[in-house]
C-alpha cells in the first residue's frame, strides 16, 4: 500500500517510494468514500512523522477528486479538516494553495502570507487566518475545526485564531469537492508542496484532541466519522 494518510487507525501502514500512478484513492474509514487522481501525484521521502508525503506540483495540475456526495461534512452541524503540509511557495500566477476543499464555500487552503479556513456564510466566502506565514520550508499540522456557530484554526496544536460565523452548507455537493486544490467559482488554486496525514471529522476536535493529534499523529476518533485516504498499488 502507498499511503497519503500515513497512518490507517493506530498503527502506520506499509508504504512504497515510488511515483504514483494509480488512480484510485481509497478512504481508510470504511465509508468507501474513495476519491480519483486527476495528474499524477509523486512520493516524496519526507514526512513530519514517518517516512513518506503526497508531493503535488502546482506548474503540473493534480488533485485529489473527493466524491461529489460530502453532505456527511456539512459545517451546519461538526467538522474537523487537517492534514500536515510543507508548502514550496504559491504556484505561478496563484494567490492561494488549496488544501481540502468541499466545493468552494468551504476551504482550507494557503495565501501568501497564511493558512486559512474559508467559510461560507450563505451571502459571503469568508474565512479565518492563523496570521502565521506558511511558506516557511518546515512541515506544520493544520487544523480547522467549526462547532455551535464558533470556526477555529490550530497550528501545530496551537488554537491560532477563533470567530464566530454562521456557516451555510449551499456550496456541499456541487462539486469541487477536492485534496490538494482549492476551487473558488472558476479560479483553481493548485498545492505547491507536500501533505501528509490527511483527516476529515464529522465531529470538531477538542483543543486537547488536536494537541494529541499534533504530537502522535496517531489520534483516533471514538465518535463520529474520521475520513482519511490512503493510495493501494
Amino acid at each position: 500500500m502507498v499511503d497519503i494518510q500515513i497512518e490507517e487507525k493506530d498503527h502506520v501502514t506499509p508504504y512504497t517510494p515510488n511515483t504514483r500512478n494509480e488512480t484510485i484513492v481509497h478512504d481508510c474509514s470504511g465509508y468507501q468514500n474513495n476519491g480519483t487522481i486527476s495528474g499524477v501525484l509523486n512520493c516524496s521521502a519526507d514526512s513530519p512523522r514517518y517516512k513518506i508525503s503526497t508531493h503535488f506540483t502546482s506548474s503540473i495540475p493534480s488533485r485529489i477528486n473527493l466524491p461529489s456526495d460530502m453532505s456527511c461534512l456539512s459545517g451546519n452541524n461538526e467538522q474537523t479538516l487537517s492534514c500536515w503540509v510543507k508548502s514550496s511557495g504559491l504556484g505561478s500566477g496563484m494567490t492561494n494553495s488549496g488544501l481540502i476543499a468541499l466545493g468552494y464555500g468551504n476551504s482550507l487552503f494557503l495565501n501568501a502570507s497564511d493558512y486559512c479556513y474559508r467559510i461560507d456564510d450563505g451571502s459571503g466566502l469568508g474565512g479565518i487566518g492563523a496570521n502565521q506565514n506558511p511558506h516557511d520550508g518546515n512541515w506544520h499540522l493544520v487544523t480547522a475545526t467549526y462547532k455551535s456557530g464558533v470556526a477555529s484554526i490550530y497550528i501545530d496544536g496551537v488554537l491560532k485564531n477563533r470567530v464566530s460565523r454562521t456557516f451555510s452548507n449551499r456550496y456541499i455537493n456541487v462539486g469541487g469537492n477536492c485534496i490538494g486544490t482549492e476551487v473558488n467559482n472558476s479560479p483553481v488554486y493548485n498545492l505547491n508542496g507536500d501533505i501528509s496525514d490527511i483527516r476529515m471529522y464529522t465531529t470538531a476536535l477538542s483543543a486537547d484532541d488536536i494537541k494529541e493529534l499534533y504530537n502522535t499523529s496517531a489520534y483516533v476518533l471514538d465518535n463520529g466519522t474520521l475520513l482519511t485516504y490512503s493510495i493501494e498499488e
